[in-house]
């Protein structure tokens, strides 16, 4: 980040605002496709949702609808959570787009502060001012649907250049003092560099101020704007991480959260119906899927949502399939350990042949206790080499 912004800051106004205006991207459009299909996974959801709900309310006070089977939970389950997943992951683009949306009336401040000619330098040249005039103009056209923080950043950087020293001094201590905004967003990494990107800045100010005249006074002039330019970048690219990682998480949460009392419901079918069935093999694994998922929910919202965006949930999304996957073997592994009686049942310890409910709660309880344990030691060992390795 830190080459990027040094590399950007020797660029004209014109040409970064171009270069900046390229790596961003109008709002996403609704295709039909996209339309379609998100109908269809709400659908999905709203319908299969209360279904679920009635069913284990049911299921609950003694089946009186009479039920028989499990396909009333598996197959509305299944359905409920991939039209959960198809929402989320249609609608992450434009989620983005909207947390990455700077506040209307901060944006329309600053065009009215950097509209040429109110704080131009004179010794500037006018095609600063007209082609900043231009891309203020232009973003008006667009509209606030537009204006995110690197399509508003331009601005800013651009108005950096028709100000005189004493008013760039002010922005600059206008600035520092955002930084303490962020201070809740960020952790240790991103913390310490904004505090050295703080303190460059601190000495830029009072280098400036000790000159008062000369090419001494140009020279620190140029450096203060320079060093404000790139903390503003810092400062967008910092935003559109946090957007993206807040997006990502928010999506990877709700699923999980509805998935674990659906993997749940699936895997107690059998005791809620009374059917007189011992706990299986595919409700084993359900039950150990929402463990490790549990597991799983726990460690996501520790996550630092900029590490997340930066790295586009990747990581996230992996941990939370290899989480499922390792709690589907870990129920049936434990599973077939005390069916094949490798373990033998005791007081503690189920017997899962037997249909008594007390045995069928002890193997409920063992196949989830299962998936969390399986996940939470994965991942502790998945940390410990991390570490080695640094």
């Amino acid at each position: 980040m830190a080459n990027q912004n040094d590399n950007n800051s020797s660029e004209s106004p014109k040409k970064k605002a171009s270069s900046l205006r390229q790596r961003d991207r109008l709002p996403p459009e609704w295709e039909a496709w996209r339309v379609l299909l998100v109908a269809l996974g709400e659908a999905l959801v709203w319908v299969l949702g209360p279904f679920l709900v009635v069913i284990c309310l049911n299921l609950v006070f003694g089946n009186p609808l009479s039920l028989k089977g499990e396909v009333w939970i598996y197959l509305p389950g299944f359905l409920f959570l991939v039209g959960l997943c198809s929402v989320r992951y249609l609608r992450h683009s434009f989620q983005v787009h909207e947390l990455r949306l700077v506040d209307r009336t901060e944006v329309e401040a600053l065009f009215q502060w950097a509209k040429p000619p109110n704080g131009a330098n004179e010794e500037t040249p006018s095609a600063t001012s007209d082609a900043l005039r231009q891309l203020i103009n232009c973003l008006i056209d667009e509209g606030p649907s537009t204006w995110t923080e690197y399509r508003v950043l331009p601005v800013e950087q651009g108005a950096l250049e028709l100000l005189h020293a004493d008013d760039l001094i002010a922005r600059a201590y206008a600035r520092i003092e955002d930084l303490k905004e962020y201070d809740e967003k960020m952790t240790g990494a991103d913390k310490s560099y904004f505090e050295d990107r703080g303190d460059r800045l601190k000495n830029s100010i009072e280098k400036l101020e000790r000159v008062k005249s000369g090419p001494a006074r140009e020279r620190a002039t140029h450096a203060l704007r320079a060093d404000l330019s790139m903390l503003l970048e810092t400062i967008a690219d910092f935003d559109k991480n946090w957007a993206k990682g807040s997006a990502i998480l928010s999506a990877l949460l709700i699923v999980i959260s509805f998935a674990i009392p659906v993997f749940l419901l699936m895997g107690v079918t059998p005791a809620l119906l009374e059917s007189e069935e011992s706990l299986g093999l595919g409700n084993w694994a359900f039950l150990g899927v929402a463990g490790s998922l549990t597991a799983v929910l726990r460690k996501l919202y520790l996550e630092n949502k900029v590490e997340v965006g930066i790295s586009e949930g990747k990581n996230e999304l992996s941990q939370s399939m290899k989480g499922a996957i390792l709690g589907l073997v870990s129920g049936i592994l434990v599973f077939l350990m005390l069916r094949g009686g490798l373990v033998r049942p005791g007081p503690v310890l189920p017997d899962v042949k037997s249909t008594c409910l007390d045995e069928i709660y002890l193997s409920v309880f063992w196949a989830f206790l299962a998936g969390f344990a399986f996940e939470s030691v994965f991942e502790r060992v998945q940390k410990e080499k991390v570490g080695e390795s640094n």
